[in-house]
C-alpha cells in the first residue's frame, strides 16, 4: 500500500516519521541529564540520615565514659581503695628504744660539731678542716684523713657552710650509733664562681674513752 502512495506524501511521511524519531531522542537526552543533575530522592536522602544517626548512637553507647568503665573489663571494679592500715608494730624502733636520752644528746651534739669543722674547705690548705675536727673523730679516722685529704679541683676550691640539719636514722641498731646529715654549702670553683650545693652525710659514731667520736662517715651514700 505504501507503494501506491504519491510520491510527495511518502517523502512527507518519511520525513514526519524522522521528525518524530529526532525529537524523541532529543527529549530522552535532555530528561536523563536532568535526572543526573537532580539530588537524590528525598526518602533516600531521609534512610542516609537515620543510618547516620544510628552510627553515631552506636559509637557513643560504645565509648566508656570514664577511666574504671574503660579498664572495668579487664581489672574489675576500680572504685575508691581504701587507705592501707599501718601496723606500728611493724615499724623500725626509735633510737629511745636502745640508747640513754643523754647518749642520744651527746651523739648528736659530737656529729653537728663535726661537720661543722670538717664541711668548710679552703683549696689553699687542704689539711685545715682535718685539724678543726680533730676533737670530734677517733684516732685512726683522724690519721687516715690527714694521709688523704681532699684535694682542690677545678670545681672545687673554697666550700663554705650555709645550714645543717641532723636526722635520726630511720633504722637505728643497738650496735652502734648512726646519725644522719643534710648540709647545705656555697661552693666555689677555680674561675672563682659559686654554686649552691647540698650533700648528704651518714656518721657512725662509737664511744671512745666514755665520749662519742666519729669513726667513719660517708657522704652522699644511697643505701
Amino acid at each position: 500500500m505504501f507503494q501506491q502512495l504519491d510520491s510527495h506524501i511518502k517523502q512527507w511521511i518519511v520525513n514526519s516519521v524522522m521528525g518524530v524519531a529526532i525529537a524523541l531522542l532529543v527529549l530522552g537526552f535532555f530528561t536523563g541529564e536532568k535526572q543526573d543533575g537532580q539530588p537524590p530522592p528525598a526518602e533516600t536522602e531521609v534512610n542516609r540520615q537515620q543510618e547516620n544517626k544510628e552510627a553515631i548512637s552506636h559509637d557513643s553507647k560504645a565509648e566508656p565514659e570514664t577511666i574504671e568503665q574503660y579498664y572495668a573489663d579487664d581489672y574489675g571494679d576500680m572504685g575508691e581503695i581504701p587507705p592501707t592500715p599501718v601496723n606500728e608494730s611493724e615499724q623500725p624502733p626509735p633510737l629511745e628504744e636502745f640508747f640513754s636520752k643523754e647518749e642520744i644528746a651527746e651523739s648528736k651534739a659530737v656529729a653537728e660539731k663535726f661537720i661543722t669543722d670538717f664541711y668548710p674547705y679552703d683549696g689553699k690548705d687542704p689539711l685545715q678542716n682535718i685539724r678543726n675536727s680533730k676533737s670530734t673523730v677517733s684516732r685512726d679516722l683522724y690519721e687516715l684523713l690527714m694521709e688523704s685529704p681532699e684535694r682542690p679541683t677545678s670545681m672545687t676550691v673554697e666550700r663554705e657552710l650555709v645550714s645543717l640539719e641532723t636526722i635520726e636514722p630511720f633504722a637505728p641498731a643497738a650496735e652502734v650509733m648512726t646519725w644522719n646529715a643534710k648540709v647545705n654549702g656555697v661552693v666555689t670553683d677555680a674561675e672563682g664562681v659559686k654554686r649552691a650545693e647540698t650533700d648528704l652525710y651518714k656518721l657512725k659514731l662509737e664511744k671512745v674513752e666514755g665520749e662519742y667520736k666519729v669513726v667513719d662517715f660517708l657522704v652522699n651514700y644511697l643505701e
